[in-house]
């Protein structure tokens, strides 16, 4: 769902502006706003952005996801905002994500949460990614002989996705995880897990923690005597967790970007002097220097503005269409260089690890490339099928996260899909009839409307392509070619379709082809066209929908008292009986059956009313040949029999026959 009304107040553009200042996270919300504020202030002194003034509309989520995603809504809906920013942590950004791409508005987060350009189209994010901060901050380990690490884990998403690349970034690296303990961030205490974690022997702590809960955990360490170091996330970056940790004996390690050490940025750094006038217009105004979350939320502004000169227009997928288009954009966090495949823009050279010595900020270690990052987010088979089911909310994702974390053979993969355990790419003449087939149901579930299952087709479509043709790009993408056009043949044949729009929208897709390199860009082209398609075509559905539903019950209003068919009302209203049902069932939430039988039971209600006929008089007039049936479906409609009504309904009138 897009919104298309107009998302202008005059002159103004508005953004609307979700920070935690209360709550658990309060600490990072309020530099956050700063941030954006400052930004915003200096792009209006500037003139604006081709003629108009930003303005933001801010909000403060209490640090609640649930809070924070009634807050997107009533921007969206509410003040008709072009943009979201903000957000402090991966619950609350993953519930604003799931409204920025319902209602299709771009949005920047800054927080630690995955951006998958698969599923979240709409959504950017200015932190850097988490996997930098911890393999860079492993191998920093590793470079000191620290080869045993503990892990203490917040409940929740957080905690999995740190515990997930913990493990993972180890294992590559050589440090074995000797143990993990998970707590509650709303608890203070937390002495028996680390007591447990203690008597592990570790040489290091990760934590993927901010804020409160973070410094809270440095005070047990040190009241438990682990003289160990500590990672923790890199939202801590800021002054308000350095003032709560600065005089703390445990060793604390911080990912960060460079805009905590702006005097030791070289003077050929193509971002120095963005950080520079930057940071030092937010001394003079708030009194303290720039940090990490006020430089994330003042790019995210900067690059909503940038799309927004290039695009000209405020529309949701323009815009979106336009901030992916971003090269070589200096800002705060590095140099932006985004696409459709990378909803980040940033590398892992542009982050720092920071350590605390004599309560201020240390520079501890400038990071760079490592190979470990090919190793973990490569894109082989098994994940990038596991990413098109999620992308799609495919049923069997679960089975193939299963077949994405065990190893085992494509076989085993074709398996959790659904697909014969035969080896696809042993046996072309099979693979061409699965691929086949699939097409065809792909087709049929667009003509009878049932788009989850033509979901379904289009992921075990380009399933059984990838596991085929991966290694062999060009016909994986002869095979994908083939795909895209059944899609936009079957939209084609679709009644009532905008022919125009849908043939601008296949050209500008064929466009994109040429361009297409690696399969991750191929399978997002894919995903994204289908989208596009099915939107149009919902478009068309949803204005005749309404005359749709009239028609059928006035067929029904008129023939109620007949022998109605599924059949036979599908023919009325020139549909096939499976897409009638269908239609009924996703639209409007109702059966043919519930319409008949409420249909009939109306008109009993007003028989057994207002005359004396009997009830087996009554039950022949709406069409029930057998009036015990007719008495039972009448007294589960009604929670009464046709007798108790009819007393009922005449308590203190006179019957016709005494009148």
């Amino acid at each position: 769902m897009q919104l298309i009304a107009k998302r202008q107040d005059g002159n103004e553009l508005l953004v609307g502006g979700i920070f935690s200042l209360t709550g658990y996270l309060s600490w990072s919300g309020d530099y956050k706003k700063k941030g954006a504020e400052l930004k915003i202030e200096m792009i209006n002194e500037a003139g604006g952005i081709n003629g108009n003034r930003l303005k933001l509309v801010a909000y403060d989520d209490r640090s609640s996801p649930e809070l924070a995603a009634k807050i997107a809504e009533m921007l969206v809906l509410k003040h008709r905002v072009i943009a979201m920013v903000g957000t402090g942590s991966l619950p609350i950004s993953g519930a604003v994500a799931r409204v920025a791409n319902k209602y299709k508005v771009p949005t920047f987060l800054n927080s630690g949460y995955t951006i998958d350009p698969l599923s979240d189209l709409f959504v950017f994010n200015t932190s850097h990614k988490t996997e930098f901060a911890v393999a860079g901050s492993f191998g920093h380990f590793v470079e000191r002989g620290i080869n045993r690490i503990a892990l203490l884990m917040p409940r929740g998403p957080l905690g999995d996705l740190g515990s997930w690349l913990g493990r993972q970034v180890g294992r590559e690296l050589g440090i074995k995880i000797v143990g993990e303990e998970r707590f509650d961030v709303s608890v203070p205490e937390m002495t028996s897990q680390l007591e447990r974690l203690k008597s592990l022997k570790p040489l290091a702590l990760f934590s993927f923690v901010t804020g409160e809960p973070a410094a809270r955990l440095v005070t047990k360490m040190a009241q438990l005597g682990m003289n160990i170091s500590l990672l923790v996330s890199h939202g801590n970056a800021n002054p308000a967790f350095l003032k709560l940790v600065s005089r703390a004996p445990i060793p604390i390690i911080v990912p960060s970007g460079r805009t905590m050490i702006l005097d030791s940025i070289p003077e050929e750094d193509p971002c120095r002097n963005k950080m520079t006038d930057f940071g030092e217009r937010h001394t003079r105004r708030f009194g303290e220097p720039a940090n990490y979350c006020s430089a994330e939320s003042a790019d995210a502004i900067d690059l909503l503005a940038e799309g927004l000169r290039s695009s000209g227009r405020p529309d949701g997928r323009i815009l979106r269409d336009a901030v992916e288009a971003i090269k070589q954009f200096e800002g705060m966090q590095g140099v932006y260089d985004l696409s459709p495949i990378d909803h980040y823009g940033t590398q892992v050279e542009h982050m720092v690890l920071l350590d605390v010595q004599d309560g201020i900020w240390h520079l501890t270690k400038r990071l760079s490339s490592v190979g470990v990052f090919e190793a973990i987010h490569s894109d082989n088979k098994k994940k990038l099928v596991f990413r098109l089911a999620r992308a799609f909310n495919e049923p069997s994702t679960e089975a193939l996260k299963l077949a994405y974390e065990t190893p085992g053979s494509t076989r085993r993969l074709a398996a959790q899909v659904g697909l014969s355990c035969t080896n696809l790419k042993g046996d072309p003449c099979f693979a061409v009839k699965l691929s086949s087939r699939e097409k065809q149901e792909l087709i049929q579930a667009i003509r009878e409307e049932d788009y989850t299952k033509a979901k379904e087709s289009l992921c075990r479509s380009l399933t059984i392509s990838l596991l085929q043709y991966y290694e062999a790009f060009e016909p994986l993408k002869l095979a994908v070619s083939e795909l895209f056009h059944a899609l936009f043949d079957a939209a084609a044949s679709e009644e009532g379709v905008d022919l125009e729009k849908l043939i601008e929208l296949k050209s500008k897709y064929v466009l994109e082809w040429t361009d297409l390199k690696g399969q991750e860009a191929l399978c997002f082209w894919t995903v994204k066209a289908f989208r596009e398609v099915i939107e149009l075509i919902s478009e068309r559905q949803r204005e005749r929908g309404t005359g749709l539903l009239k028609n059928i019950l006035r067929f029904i209003e008129i023939h109620f008292a007949e022998n109605l068919t599924v059949d036979r009302i599908a023919r009325e209203v020139c549909l096939s009986p499976s897409r009638l049902i269908h239609r009924m069932k996703s639209q409007y939430g109702l059966t043919l059956s519930d319409c008949i039988a409420k249909t009939r039971m109306d008109k009993a209600k007003a028989l057994l009313k207002d005359t004396d006929m009997t009830i087996c008089e009554i039950a022949h007039e709406v069409g029930y040949v057998d009036q015990g049936y007719f008495t039972r479906v009448f007294k589960k409609c009604l929670n009464k029999t046709p007798g108790n009504y009819r007393e009922s309904s005449r308590l203190g009138f006179p019957s016709n026959r005494d009148s």
